[in-house]
C-alpha cells in the first residue's frame, strides 16, 4: 500500500464516520464492485440449489455461509480501486484462486460468527501475515473497535434480512392476484414450514438479492475502518504531508535553507527540565517528583461513575470493564426494554380495540340501515328483490351457461343472510375481501369458510374468467341450501 496513490482525502476521523466513508467508496466504485459481486455469488448460488434441489433450505443456508468468500471479491475490488487502479472483472476472477488461501477456513468455521469479520478481513486479506503475527496484528488494529465492529454488523444485518429480504417479499407479494400464489406468511416462512419447492426456490433467489444489496457496502465500511485505523496507529496523514515537503524541497537551494531553519530551530530551543536532572540513580525519584510537580503536570480531572450497589469500587470496576461495552450492554438493554412495553403497549391496545369492537356489535339493531347493503354486485340485495328459491334459481342460470349469475344470485343471498338472519353489519361499499374479513371471528368457522369459498369462486369467475367446474358449483349450492332456505 502506498499512501500517495490513495485515492481519499487522508485524514484520522471517527469511526462511523469512516464507515460512511467507505459507504461512499462502494457507490462511487458500484460498476466493479457488484459486477464482481454478482459473478461469483449467482453462479454459487444456482449450483447450491442444483444440487440440493430436495432440501432447497441447505442451499439457502450454505449460501449465507459463504459469506466470507464471498467478501474477499467485494475486498480485493475496494482495495485496488482505493490505491488508484480499479481492477477490470476477468482480472478479479483470475485473482479468485489466491483469494481462498488467505485464511478463508478459519473464517468459515472458527471466525464465521465473529462480529469483527469486515474489520478483520483486510488483515487476513491484504497484509499477508500468518499465525500470531496475524493474530496480535488484528487485535492491535480492532482492539478499540468493538462497539462499531457490532454497530456495523447489526445496521446490515437488519437491513438485509428486515428491509431489503422482507421488502422485496412483500413486492412479490403485493402483486399477487387475489387468491392465487402463496400467502405473504407462506413467502416468508417457506424456509421452515415445508412449503413447495417454487415457493422456497423464489425464497432463496430473493435472499441472494438482500445479500447482494447490503454485504458489498458491509465489506467496504469495514475496510474504510482499517484504513482509518492504520492513520491512527501509523501516521500516513502525517508520511505524506512530508513526502510532499521532500518533493517541494528537491533542489538544492531549498535544501540547504530547509537545513539552516532547522539548525537555528534546534540551536534556539530552551533546555529541557530533563537536564536539569542528574544521572545519578539515587537523584531519579527527586527528579521525577520535581517535574510531576511542574503546572504542566499537576491538573487534576474530576471523573464520576455510576455503579451498582453492592458492586467493587468504582476504580476497580472500571478496570475491568472493556472501554465501551458496558455502555452498549446497556444501550441493548434499554432498547430491549422499551421494545417489550412497545408490544405490551400494542396487545392492550388490540385488546380494547375487540372488546369494543364485539360490545358495539352486540349492541347493535339487526335493522341499522346504515349498516345494510342494499346493492351488491350491482344489483340489489335486499329480500324482495332476491328470488324465493336463491339455490333453484342459481342452479338454472349455471345450467343455461351463465355462470357469473348464477354466482352473483348465491352471493347476493349470502350477503342477505348475514345481514338479516345473523346480524352483520355489512358497509355496501365493502369489497369481497372485505366482507370475508368482516365475516371472520363474528361467526362460527364453518360458515366462514364457506363464505370464503363463495367469495373466492365469485372473484374467479367475474374477474379473471375462471368459470367453477359442475361438482364445485353444486356442492356451493349444497352448502348454502340450509342457509338460504331458512326464513330471513
Amino acid at each position: 500500500m502506498q499512501p500517495e496513490n490513495i485515492r481519499i482525502s487522508l485524514r484520522p476521523r471517527g469511526g462511523w464516520e469512516a464507515i460512511d466513508l467507505g459507504f461512499r467508496m462502494a457507490r462511487v466504485w458500484w460498476r466493479p464492485l457488484f459486477g464482481a459481486w454478482l459473478a461469483v455469488v449467482v453462479p454459487t448460488a444456482l449450483l447450491l440449489n442444483i444440487v440440493f434441489w430436495d432440501s432447497l433450505w441447505i442451499a439457502a443456508v450454505l449460501t449465507w455461509w459463504l459469506k466470507p468468500l464471498f467478501d474477499r471479491v467485494a475486498l480485493s475490488v475496494l482495495s485496488e480501486a482505493l490505491f488508484g487502479r480499479v481492477p477490470r472483472l476477468g482480472e478479479t476472477l483470475r485473482k479468485l484462486p489466491s483469494l481462498l488461501r488467505t485464511g478463508l477456513v478459519g473464517s468459515l468455521t472458527l471466525y464465521r460468527l465473529s462480529p469483527m469479520r469486515s474489520l478483520v478481513l483486510p488483515v487476513l486479506q491484504l497484509e499477508g501475515l500468518r499465525g500470531r503475527g496475524r493474530r496480535a496484528r488484528a487485535r492491535l488494529l480492532v482492539g478499540r473497535e468493538l462497539n462499531l465492529g457490532f454497530g456495523l454488523i447489526l445496521a446490515c444485518l437488519h437491513f438485509e434480512l428486515l428491509v431489503t429480504c422482507l421488502g422485496l417479499l412483500s413486492l412479490i407479494w403485493i402483486f399477487l392476484p387475489a387468491g392465487f400464489g402463496p400467502s405473504l406468511w407462506d413467502l416468508v416462512s417457506g424456509w421452515f414450514v415445508g412449503q413447495s419447492r417454487g415457493t422456497v426456490a423464489l425464497g432463496n433467489g430473493v435472499l441472494v438479492l438482500a445479500m447482494s444489496a447490503i454485504e458489498p457496502f458491509y465489506v467496504a465500511g469495514g475496510f474504510s475502518a482499517y484504513v482509518n485505523r492504520r492513520v491512527y496507529l501509523e501516521g500516513w496523514d502525517i508520511e505524506l504531508e512530508f513526502r510532499k515537503l521532500a518533493r517541494r524541497g528537491a533542489s538544492p537551494t531549498r535544501r540547504v535553507a530547509l537545513l539552516l531553519a532547522l539548525a537555528a530551530v534546534l540551536l534556539g530551543a530552551p533546555e529541557g527540565r530533563a537536564n536539569e536532572c542528574s544521572e545519578e540513580p539515587r537523584a531519579a525519584k527527586a527528579c521525577i517528583e520535581s517535574v510531576m510537580a511542574s503546572p504542566e503536570f499537576s491538573t487534576l480531572r474530576s471523573v464520576e461513575l455510576w455503579v451498582p450497589k453492592g458492586a467493587p469500587a468504582a476504580e476497580e470496576g472500571a478496570r475491568g470493564t472493556p472501554s465501551g461495552m458496558s455502555e452498549l450492554g446497556e444501550l441493548l438493554a434499554l432498547l430491549f426494554q422499551i421494545g417489550l412495553w412497545v408490544a405490551a403497549a400494542l396487545v392492550l391496545v388490540g385488546l380494547v380495540r375487540r372488546l369494543l369492537r364485539r360490545s358495539t356489535d352486540a349492541g347493535r339493531a339487526p335493522d341499522d340501515a346504515s349498516e345494510r347493503p342494499e346493492v351488491a354486485l350491482g344489483a340489489a340485495a335486499r329480500p324482495e328483490s332476491l328470488p324465493l328459491d336463491l339455490v333453484a334459481d342459481a342452479r338454472a342460470r349455471f345450467a343455461e351457461g351463465d355462470a357469473i349469475a348464477a354466482l352473483s344470485v348465491l352471493y347476493r343471498g349470502a350477503l342477505a343472510y348475514l345481514r338479516d338472519a345473523r346480524g352483520l353489519g355489512l358497509p355496501a361499499s365493502a369489497t369481497e375481501g372485505e366482507c370475508a374479513a368482516l365475516v371472520r371471528g363474528r361467526v362460527e368457522d364453518e360458515l366462514a369458510r364457506d363464505f370464503d369459498e363463495l367469495a373466492l369462486a365469485w372473484q374467479r369467475c367475474a374477474y379473471a374468467g375462471r368459470r367453477p367446474e359442475p361438482p364445485e358449483f353444486h356442492a356451493l349450492c349444497e352448502g348454502w341450501r340450509p342457509r338460504l332456505e331458512s326464513p330471513a
